[in-house]
C-alpha cells in the first residue's frame, strides 16, 4: 500500500497511507496539508497535515523507506503531485497553488520517489475574518 513519509534530515518523524483507491497524491508544503486523490479528484477521508519540521517527502507504493537523495523543487514551487499505476509510479510534477508549472522525471518501473524542501516546513497561520455559521430557515 502506499505510503508518504515526512522526514527531517534523514529521520521519519511521520508517515501516513493512502486509503484504498487512491492512485495520486498532492503535497501544498506551503500551507501544510495534503490529499490523496483518485484519478486527480480529492477523496473523502483523503486529508491529512504535513508535520512540522518536516524538510523531505518520500512516496513509497511498497510501504518501505530506501533513504535516498530529495529532488529539489524549481523557483515558484510550493506544492508536488504524484500519480502511480499499480506498482509503479508514472508521473509527477511540481506545482505552484495546485497549477503544473515543471515536470518531475520518472523512471519505468519506479517505485519510490522523494522531495526536498528548500527550508524546513514550519505551519504559519494567518490571522482573518472568522466564518460565520448561516442559519438555514
Amino acid at each position: 500500500m502506499p505510503v508518504l513519509i515526512f522526514t527531517r534530515n534523514g529521520k521519519v518523524i511521520g508517515r501516513v497511507k493512502a486509503p484504498p483507491g487512491a492512485n495520486d497524491v498532492r503535497v501544498y508544503w506551503n500551507i501544510g496539508i495534503g490529499w490523496w486523490t483518485r484519478n486527480g479528484r480529492f477523496m473523502r477521508g483523503g486529508g491529512f497535515l504535513v508535520p512540522p519540521g518536516t524538510n523531505d517527502f518520500h512516496l513509497s507504493l511498497t510501504g518501505r523507506f530506501v533513504p535516498q537523495p530529495g529532488i529539489k523543487p524549481p523557483p515558484g514551487a510550493n506544492d508536488f503531485e504524484a500519480r502511480w499505476s499499480g506498482s509503479r509510479i508514472v508521473e509527477a510534477w511540481w506545482t505552484k497553488n495546485g497549477k503544473r508549472i515543471k515536470p518531475i522525471p520518472v523512471e519505468p518501473g519506479q517505485k519510490q520517489l522523494s522531495w526536498r524542501l528548500p527550508k524546513v516546513f514550519a505551519p504559519t497561520f494567518r490571522k482573518g475574518p472568522a466564518l460565520k455559521r448561516r442559519r438555514r430557515g
